[in-house]
């Protein structure tokens, strides 16, 4: 392994290497996915610009159907609400509403459950709604995540699908670069 594989599987990894070479791939998740957004009321995040792109990202990867969602960052709904000009962290932003996090910091589960609380303690400090709270300090970002056309979507050979090949690659582990 690179150095920087090392730094990250000491540093940034929340399970072993062993747990995510394991794991299934995204299209495994896709329907679960699909129905939790689809499903859901609201759907709340934190920082959300990467997230959406991830899901583009894997959506085009695999040749999925995007899956069209509305979401509310709770950051920016903060940085309104405060007058903040800057980006706050989510460890921050739980300790300006004295709410204690789920010690699972930068792992996709705890970062979740913390988000929740954090978009909770916002809405109890404004005294309002989650649907009067996101009229008030903005409106849904649609994400209707458009496809790529498969002539634009390259293989890691620099090849175009065009059989759906994708669909079923392996997801590269800690040592294989981007």
């Amino acid at each position: 392994r690179s150095e920087y594989d090392e730094f990250v599987v000491k540093h940034i990894l929340t399970r072993t290497v062993e747990t995510y070479e394991a794991a299934e791939i995204f299209t495994a998740y896709y329907d679960r996915i699909k129905t939790l957004f689809e499903s859901a009321d609201v759907v709340i995040g934190k920082d959300t610009v990467c997230d959406v792109k991830y899901l583009r990202s894997e959506f085009n990867r695999y040749e999925l159907e995007p899956i069209e969602f509305s979401y509310y960052d709770v950051e920016k709904m903060y940085r309104c609400y405060s007058g903040a000009k800057s980006n706050i962290g989510l460890k921050r932003l739980l300790e300006v509403f004295n709410v204690e996090s789920s010690e699972q910091m930068h792992d996709a589960e705890g970062d979740a459950y913390d988000t929740m609380l954090a978009a909770k303690a916002l809405i109890n400090a404004c005294e309002v709604s989650i649907s009067d709270m996101t009229v008030k300090f903005g409106a849904p970002v649609s994400t209707k995540v458009v496809k790529k056309r498969a002539s634009e979507t390259k293989t890691n050979d620099g090849k175009s699908p065009s059989d759906g090949s994708n669909r079923n690659k392996k997801r590269r582990g800690p040592e294989e670069p981007r």
